[in-house]
């Protein structure tokens, strides 16, 4: 019996069979396991019972030891977990993806093709979102694993947010899997002061794989799922009865939807290709160990990050980037908060709580309040920007503080065309430059995290300095990214 006897089942929902792993024969490893120990006997065959998830091997009176290699008198039992023994053997994240990817789109699908050759001419952003994901890989494909659900979903953080966790904000989709705010208040993503639940990892995780999990046993299909993911139930419903009444089948690629997702799909499909061959393409994923990256601690109320990072010896912009559902920096005023710790810290993290709780008690917070903002250079006039290298819609949105929805407007860009190099867009930017107040618990970290800065442009605009810290009431000036 080998371990890789597993498969996914194929359907219309368009999985496609499992490639085995690089695995030994389950007898092999035994057998090699009492050879290392000096097992000088032989070793009879295991009787080997497959109980559901657990396999159980019983071994006879004249099986070694494998700790010692001396003959046991009793018999041994070793209780294999399949899937968890499985996913342990591999070292790096993005290989154990790649032998558990199970979405397959049509053979010389163009739209698919396209994403891949548009993803592949963009090594850097694969890069710097992957680099994004490495605390947050392992904990989705866990809990896709948990569930039995397609590996190449673990993907979909990086078409929605680049795997940015403190990607948009407000009422615009949120977090690593950008949850609308109905949305999220329907998965149990609700918003409390000083506490955004679509930011939330462990949390929006577990809302977006219930979501999915929900709409593939409604269509019955994960690619009719994903793209209701992203454009909503109630459209996909119309596209479906739209076919059915002209007689047109009703799978993905047959669909009248919306450009976005048009593209949604045959993204996520073309990054699975990436991760399956990236030689092919001349890409590099950066290794991920596949191990957890993160622990959960219980902190106390009114915490401040900063308090724990100086406690661990850690940045604290790396507990920031683990928690950004905890918009002060702290967790909320009135109740204790699980906190998200490097998993190198979190026994000793366990081991000092209670100095941590008096640090807290002895630094506390005001209640949160509502951030203000107020825009004193209105820069509204249009301009224009000539497109460069790598310039994509949304990368162009993103940095001007626009909707690519705004961006085709204005430039009259038809769903789908292609940027050109040198191409002349109009673009017509929000006010550039703020002023901000700060409240208490405030780092220049969180703040230049919050406005989509850097802590050194804080530091040269507003002339604060090591010697010259930030104080609650005191007024900084933000300057946003300009043309």
């Amino acid at each position: 019996m080998y371990l890789h006897d597993f498969s996914v089942n194929t359907s219309s929902s368009g999985l496609r069979s499992r490639p085995p792993g690089r695995w030994r024969p389950l007898w092999g490893i035994i057998a090699a396991s009492a050879v290392t120990a000096g097992c000088q006997t032989s070793v009879r065959p295991p009787v080997i019972e497959d109980r559901s998830a657990a396999l159980t091997i019983r071994q006879g009176p004249a099986a070694a030891d494998f700790q010692t290699g001396e003959a046991a008198d009793n018999d041994a039992v070793i209780v294999f977990d399949l899937e968890r023994e499985r996913e342990a053997a591999y070292f790096d994240l993005w290989t154990r993806l790649r032998d558990n990817l199970a979405l397959q789109p049509p053979e010389q699908e163009a739209r698919v093709d396209y994403w891949v050759q548009f993803f592949a001419s963009r090594p850097k952003h694969l890069k710097d979102s992957a680099e994004n994901a490495r605390p947050f890989l392992h904990h989705i494909l866990e809990e896709l694993n948990r569930r039995d659900m397609p590996a190449d979903l673990a993907l979909l953080p990086l078409v929605e947010s680049s795997f940015d966790p403190f990607a948009g904000g407000g009422e615009k989709a949120s977090g690593l899997w950008q949850f609308m705010p109905v949305t999220g208040q329907r998965f149990g993503l609700g918003y409390e002061p000083g506490y955004q639940a679509r930011r939330d990892i462990v949390r929006s995780t577990d809302a977006a794989l219930n979501y999915l999990a929900w709409l593939n046993k409604r269509y019955d299909s994960w690619l009719l799922a994903l793209a209701a993911y992203n454009a909503g139930e109630g459209r996909v419903d119309r596209a479906l009865a739209d076919n059915r009444g002209r007689g047109l089948p009703t799978d993905f690629w047959s669909l009248k939807l919306p450009q976005q997702t048009v593209d949604y799909v045959p993204k996520l499909l073309a990054l699975g290709r990436l991760v399956e061959a990236p030689d092919r393409f001349g890409i590099h994923w950066p290794r991920i160990p596949n191990q957890p990256a993160f622990h959960a601690v219980e902190f106390p109320a009114n915490t401040r990050l900063s308090l724990a990072a100086n406690l661990l010896n850690v940045p604290e912009k790396d507990l920031g980037w683990l928690n950004p559902a905890l918009e002060r920096g702290a967790t909320p005023h009135d109740r204790s908060a699980t906190v998200l710790v490097p998993a190198t810290k979190a026994e000793e993290m366990l081991g000092r709580l209670p100095e941590l709780q008096a640090l807290a008690l002895a630094n506390p917070l005001p209640p949160p309040v509502l951030v203000r903002t107020t825009a004193v250079k209105p820069a509204r006039s249009p301009r224009s920007y000539t497109i460069k290298q790598g310039d994509t819609l949304w990368s162009l949105s993103r940095r001007f503080g626009v909707t690519v929805t705004q961006l085709r407007q204005w430039n009259r860009l038809p769903p789908g065309k292609p940027l050109r190099i040198g191409q002349s867009l109009t673009v017509t930017p929000p006010p550039r430059t703020i002023t901000y107040r700060v409240r208490t618990g405030d780092s220049l970290w969180a703040i230049a995290r919050r406005h989509g800065v850097r802590v050194s442009q804080l530091k040269t605009w507003n002339d604060v300095s090591s010697s010259r810290p930030i104080q609650p009431g005191q007024t900084l000036k933000i300057h946003l990214e300009s043309i």
